[in-house]
């Protein structure tokens, strides 16, 4: 489990820099199906990767 976290910690922080799409990002990171990936991202964070990309892209951008 705690390979788990840190892949998804991983993710988070390419998410956050928007330079891979979300199957490259899950197989930089450890998971071989982007769908499980999807899957565990979504119950870590309580969103799903696109979403957590997105509201973090809009955050940036409100403090511009």
């Amino acid at each position: 489990e705690m390979c788990i976290e840190t892949g998804l910690e991983q993710a988070a922080q390419l998410l956050k820099e928007g330079q891979h799409s979300i199957t490259e990002i899950a197989e930089m990171t450890g998971f071989c199906d982007s769908k499980y990936f999807r899957e565990v991202f979504k119950k870590h964070f309580k969103v799903n990767p696109s979403q957590y990309a997105k509201g973090e892209r809009e955050e940036a951008s409100d403090d511009q």
